[in-house]
């Protein structure tokens, strides 16, 4: 009795499985259902930078590609025409703010555009005039660095990622990052450069050992303080 059972339960279960299996001529019907999203353009607050830094147009608002601050100023102190004026002048540290910022001087650039077409940053010296005096020469530093910022709502402040946080896709590239010079009077110098396709975020570049290196003659310098500006330009597409 118990083997007609089993065989019966056997055979059972072959019966079901032969059922189950897929058919290779089976009828197949399909649908598609779309998919989208959409992303616009973001935009820049108008935030501050470190406390050595200013934004460019304090009474204007931030377009979502701008320059968000630069340096506050270049102060190379006050010197004698019998001083070594062959030597780098260092620019002052910024003794009125803590932080390790007071060393360095910042530019801070924001592109939310969502364009992807790039930019590049350039600087100009329109020289350091007393009257009808000018002094030749230019202004270096030691190295410039790359840092991703984030933006502080709370404190309305953009602050600084660690460099190696720097998106290796998307960040743009430093030129001369060791020893940029910016001629006095000159033409105006590329500091970044954003190929198509990269330079889209909230950037920062910081300019570390600022000196001033004179190259007019200490007999040739009329006593007096000399004051010039730099300017700072960012400009849509890549540098050509």
């Amino acid at each position: 009795m118990k083997k007609k059972i089993m065989a019966s339960l056997l055979v059972g279960s072959t019966v079901v499985g032969a059922s189950l299996a897929p058919l290779s001529a089976q009828a197949v019907t399909t649908g598609n259902t779309p998919v989208s999203v959409g992303f616009e353009g973001g935009s820049l607050p108008d935030g501050n930078g470190d406390g050595n830094t200013v934004r460019p147009d304090p009474g204007a608002t931030n377009s979502n590609f701008d320059l968000l601050f630069i340096p506050r100023e270049f102060d190379f102190g006050t010197l004698s025409i019998s001083d070594d004026l062959t030597q780098p002048i260092p620019n002052k540290k910024d003794t009125d703010i803590t932080q390790a910022a007071g060393e360095a001087e910042a530019i801070g650039v924001g592109d939310m555009r969502g364009t992807k077409e790039g930019w590049h940053l350039t600087a100009q010296s329109m020289g350091m005039k007393l009257g009808d005096e000018s002094l030749e020469g230019s202004i270096t530093n030691s190295t410039i660095n790359l840092y991703s910022l984030d933006y502080d709502a709370e404190t309305n402040t953009y602050t600084s990622k660690t460099a190696n946080l720097a998106d290796p896709v998307a960040k743009p590239e430093v030129i001369n990052a060791r020893n940029w010079s910016l001629p006095l009077g000159g033409e105006a110098v590329l500091i970044a450069n954003a190929t198509a396709g990269k330079g889209q975020g909230l950037w920062k570049f910081t300019m570390f050992s600022t000196s001033l290196n004179i190259t007019t003659s200490a007999n040739n310098i009329k006593a007096g303080n000399y004051t010039g500006n730099i300017t700072w330009n960012l400009v849509a597409g890549p540098s050509i």
